[in-house]
């Protein structure tokens, strides 16, 4: 983009957002689907999420009957760490089943860590929400690291 009354005067553009720039772009991100399509079935690049039921940011993306999804944005104190959630969703039917690997302390002076993973699965996925439930760690075996109990989760569009 360029100032017409400004010399000398541009600003640049993220890669994953030029393919919503372009008029008649096939590639759009999850949550920016082309009109007149149906955002449950459109594949797009990575898009940033922000989860509604914890303060963590996502980037997540879909690859046709596969959602791919990454924690972004660590904290700060979890930064260098290795700490880390990952997750593969398939489309099955109404619903996409997949796993969440992560690895992170549990207790706050990250005296012990775990990597767990967890079956998971979306039930409902258009472009501006998220909704999907996770086995979780409000219940937790910490001896064994493992969950026991069910979560529910929603993440919107950041």
């Amino acid at each position: 983009m360029k100032l017409k009354e400004g010399e000398n005067l541009n600003f640049a553009v993220p890669s994953q957002a030029i393919s919503t720039l372009l008029p008649n772009s096939a590639v759009r991100p999850l949550g920016t689907a082309p009109t007149g399509s149906n955002p449950s079935t459109s594949s797009g690049e990575d898009r940033l999420w922000s989860s509604l039921t914890a303060a963590r940011d996502f980037i997540i993306r879909r690859d046709g009957d596969y959602i791919y999804v990454r924690w972004t944005n660590l904290p700060a104190e979890l930064r260098g760490t290795g700490a880390f959630i990952s997750g593969e969703f398939k489309k099955s039917g109404d619903k996409w089943a997949g796993k969440l690997i992560k690895f992170m302390p549990l207790s706050s002076g990250f005296t012990n860590w775990c990597r767990e993973e967890v079956d998971a699965e979306l039930v409902n996925v258009t472009d501006s929400r998220i909704e999907g439930r996770e086995e979780n760690w409000s219940e937790v075996d910490f001896k064994k690291c493992q969950p026991k109990k069910w979560k529910s989760f929603t993440w919107i569009p950041k």
